[in-house]
């Protein structure tokens, strides 16, 4: 297997708890109902930090073809939830010598996923922090 790196420039984004997207993703066709707002998962939270590691083009690429994925794919959606799980772990535990307070909502025991739909979407949050679109977010 050729070695490859997984991730190109990171992507890093706020947005205000209570920025009205939070309240919309809890509408049935978008997240759903089971979608927690940022103060149920952290009171008197403020703000929500978001950031999104993308596949290098070369990563990608190796997933172009036809049938199942590849290797190098799957090697780097499993590591790099881990990579991802180790980066949570690390910014809650910064902003809390920091004295900030500070939750990762999907290392939480209240994080679930059920029918496919999550009670926290990092994917919409992105997208609240100014991100962009990852997948699909309709209008």
């Amino acid at each position: 297997m050729k070695k490859l790196w997984i991730y190109g420039e990171p992507l890093v984004g706020v947005a205000s708890a209570d920025d009205d997207w939070f309240g919309r993703f809890a509408e049935k066709d978008i997240v759903g109902p089971d979608h927690l707002m940022p103060r149920e998962w952290l009171e008197g939270s403020s703000s929500v930090l978001s950031y999104f590691l993308p596949f290098t083009p070369e990563l990608r690429n190796t997933n172009r073809g036809p049938g199942l994925p590849s290797e190098e794919w799957v090697s780097a959606r499993i590591d790099g939830e881990a990579f991802n799980n180790a980066v949570r772990i690390f910014l809650v535990g910064l902003l809390s010598r920091a004295g900030e307070r500070a939750t990762a909502p999907g290392l939480d025991p209240r994080f679930r996923v059920v029918g496919r739909k999550s009670n926290w979407s990092e994917r919409h949050v992105a997208f609240a922090a100014g991100l962009g679109t990852f997948g699909r977010i309709e209008r």
